[in-house]
């Protein structure tokens, strides 16, 4: 199980720091992810759970407490400075992503006995790497756009949570630069298969990161490693909200628009590699993207999990892998063929999520967006879907005025 690394209580023993309860409860979500009693397929889901609810802790906690570090005010239940709880982050932080790597690890070796497996590009045969490197010629290089910094070629921008292969790259008169080669942009499959029986697979970073002296033929590519970096998304909603009675919507809309498009410009916050980061990439990194060492944090296990989801979907016949799966019951109170609006101004209805089914409510943000006397639609929504029918539904409501 993963080691138990609670907070030291404060001084009065009543009070744990916010921001180290915060990563208590993710350990909690990593203990999910190694459960022997949870299906293997439901521990993997829990393991990307852990990292995507890392990254967003990091975006606005440590945002924030980076955004406050030169403030001399303390938290009122620990008495802990912003600088002082950065650092206690950073450090219980450590200790988490290395008991990820190693349940990462052992879910992966168990994915690999179920037919399904993620390869290295130098652990396979001479046959498959050529396989591999005629994939890589004919439909990855035309989509990468690699830059080679210089003084005269400035640092690129790097995207939130995007991944990039980064070399050190040597001219022949023995002078060195830095190679960057982006290794999504969106249009790249992040599952690369393999020929033959099973389901084997290459990751596109890896095979970039593998193939970089194709990309940098005139260089000698001496030592590769992979990045992700997180940026801060700590954005201040009284800029935009501080005049609102004053503004029309369409003012209101657009001063959000340009908070969130400086949203994806903030501060880097965390920076995890992959690889062997030498000191003069770790150097020259640090500088460019404004941070210290104690915020980069090695990884043994790829940098995003989130394609453990598609691996997920390709075991969906292996029902032994899942939860069993349980249907939300339709509520004994509530009509299906009277308009939830009339159900509701007759007698209050309460819905129980996930037990009963949520169609009600989804119902009435449909009939609200319909209806010409709805002025607005006001409500809370944490974490929709990829494919939100709530979002359709607000977004036809929108259109609709």
């Amino acid at each position: 199980m993963v080691k138990d690394q609670s907070p030291a209580p404060a001084a009065n023993g009543c009070y744990v720091n916010r921001e180290l309860s915060w990563l208590q409860f993710n350990r909690r979500v990593l203990e999910e992810a190694e459960d022997p009693a949870n299906p293997l397929c439901e521990r993997m889901n829990f393991a990307s759970i852990f990292q995507s609810n890392l990254d967003e802790f990091y975006m606005v906690r440590v945002g924030m407490l980076m955004d406050t570090l030169h403030l001399t005010a303390v938290d009122d239940k620990t008495g802990l400075t912003s600088a002082q709880q950065t650092a206690a982050v950073l450090d219980r932080t450590r200790a988490l992503l290395a008991e990820r790597d190693r349940i990462c690890k052992g879910l992966l070796a168990e994915l690999a006995g179920q037919g399904v497996e993620i390869c290295r590009f130098h652990s396979l045969s001479d046959k498959q790497q050529s396989f591999l490197e005629k994939h890589f010629t004919s439909s990855v290089l035309p989509l990468l756009s690699p830059q080679i910094i210089g003084r005269k070629q400035p640092f690129p921008f790097l995207r939130n949570k995007a991944i990039y292969a980064v070399a050190i790259l040597k001219s022949k008169s023995g002078s060195e630069r830095m190679g960057i080669v982006p290794c999504g942009e969106g249009v790249l499959r992040r599952l690369v298969p393999l020929p033959g029986e099973g389901q084997r697979f290459v990751l596109v970073e890896d095979l970039i990161a593998s193939l970089l002296p194709k990309i940098f033929a005139h260089y000698k590519v001496d030592g590769t490693v992979l990045i992700r970096l997180v940026r801060s998304a700590d954005i201040h909603m009284d800029e935009a909200s501080s005049e609102m009675s004053d503004l029309l919507a369409e003012e209101y809309r657009k001063s959000m628009e340009k908070l969130i498009r400086r949203r994806k410009r903030l501060q880097p916050v965390k920076l995890d590699y992959q690889g062997k980061l030498s000191d003069s990439v770790r150097d020259a990194l640090c500088t460019c993207l404004g941070l210290s060492k104690k915020h980069l944090f090695a990884s043994e296990v790829p940098l995003d999990l989130s394609f453990m989801g598609a691996l997920r979907d390709m075991l969906r016949d292996k029902t032994e892998l899942f939860y069993p799966r349980r249907v939300p019951q339709n509520s004994p109170n509530v009509d299906a063929l009277v308009p939830m609006t009339e159900q509701i101004r007759n007698r209050d209805l309460m819905l129980t999520y996930p037990y009963e089914s949520v169609r009600p409510l989804l119902r009435l943000i449909q009939e609200a967006g319909q209806d010409p006397e709805v002025v607005s639609i006001k409500m809370t929504l944490y974490r929709v879907a990829h494919n939100s029918k709530f979002v359709e539904a607000l977004v036809d409501a929108a259109e609709n005025g």
